[in-house]
């Protein structure tokens, strides 16, 4: 698909889906619910990956066994 048909079909410039591409311009939630109904892709898709909480622990400055 080209930056032609995607910005015929969700009705927008060419331009804006260009500056989205390269991360120029913000994507509002609906527009981003529409590219993600076009790929055929779930919105999460488009999120980057979080790194998971938990695992270590913050050290506190106490040592184990201390009183």
């Amino acid at each position: 698909m080209t930056l032609a048909d995607v910005g015929d079909a969700l009705e927008r410039p060419l331009t804006f889906v260009s500056k989205c591409e390269l991360g120029e311009r913000r994507i509002d939630p609906i527009d981003l619910k529409r590219f993600a109904e076009l790929c055929d892709k779930p919105l999460e898709y488009f999120y980057p990956q979080q790194p998971r909480r938990g695992g270590k622990r913050k050290f506190d400055g106490r040592q184990s066994g201390s009183i």
